[in-house]
């Protein structure tokens, strides 16, 4: 009986499938060892966030390895599934960008202003207790590919709440930010990570282990902060620190749009970031 029970709920009771939302850059990573090779990047130290929570696959290993995570999914049919695969975490059913970082400092602050779009599971207490000893948090994340540059963009304006950055993008889009000065496909974006982030990529992953299949390949990589850049731009006052970090963005931008020279000769693309940080100061 047992046997049949089991025959029955897994090939003949029909399940629900959900269909990825190419609008929402929705890409199922179907190979279970990539999964748990991106999950190992969180810690049982870390505050772990997760950009696009999905069905909750790698949500629940990174449950499992790190003290806490904060997984946001703003679609509903897949944030249904994604808080019934966890026991212990904080679930939002919002874009992650439509947050700011001060607002994950306890429950009660992240719940004020979405008490319906909030799931906390687990010791509400135990909880708070994480967040009050937490300073920085670690983002592991199988990200829309479509959120690439905007994700860089607010960890470098929130580089403060950073411990370090663990995602999947198109390996185009890694090799770009991680490309250094005088290289084809050095730009602004590739100067503005490289100057407050060390990048690196980890491994390679086919196309053909995403459902639906992307036209690209996957890399992911990591960023870790550069204490000295945080330094320069630590004014005591986070929104002032804010400011300024969107200046120097900005200035970045501007400079490599004219893509004339810009020092001792050299043109734009072989200024190194220490270098246009330079030009900045002045």
């Amino acid at each position: 009986k047992k046997f049949l029970k089991k025959i029955i709920e897994l090939y003949i009771i029909p399940k629900r499938r959900i269909i990825p939302r190419k609008s929402m850059g929705q890409n199922k990573l179907a190979k279970p060892e990539f999964l748990e090779k991106i999950s190992s990047f969180a810690t049982g130290k870390d505050v772990v966030i997760e950009v696009g929570g999905g069905e909750g696959n790698l949500t629940k290993l990174l449950e499992e390895n790190s003290l806490l995570t904060i997984s946001f999914e703003p679609d509903e049919r897949l944030f249904e599934n994604l808080i019934k695969r966890v026991d212990f975490g904080i679930f939002i059913k919002k874009d992650f960008f439509e947050f700011e970082f001060e607002q994950l400092k306890s429950p009660q602050e992240i719940k004020k202003n979405n008490p319906d779009e909030v799931i906390i599971k687990g010791d509400e207490a135990k909880i708070e207790q994480i967040l009050k000893n937490q300073k920085t948090f670690k983002i592991v994340s199988n990200i829309p590919f479509y959120i690439s540059s905007p994700l860089i963009h607010r960890i470098v304006l929130d580089i403060f709440y950073i411990k370090s950055v663990h995602i999947l993008v198109q390996k185009e889009f890694a090799e770009k930010i991680s490309a250094k000065e005088g290289e084809s496909i050095y730009s602004a974006i590739s100067c503005i990570t490289r100057f407050f982030y060390e990048p690196k990529i980890e491994f390679i992953i086919p196309n053909f282990f995403f459902i639906p299949r992307p036209e690209v390949h996957s890399a992911f990589i990591s960023l870790y902060p550069k204490e000295e850049s945080k330094n320069l731009f630590d004014l005591g006052d986070a929104r002032k620190s804010k400011e300024m970090i969107a200046e120097f963005v900005d200035f970045t931008y501007s400079l490599f749009k004219r893509r004339k020279k810009a020092q001792d000769g050299k043109r734009v693309y072989e200024l190194s970031p220490d270098e246009v940080f330079d030009l900045f100061k002045k």
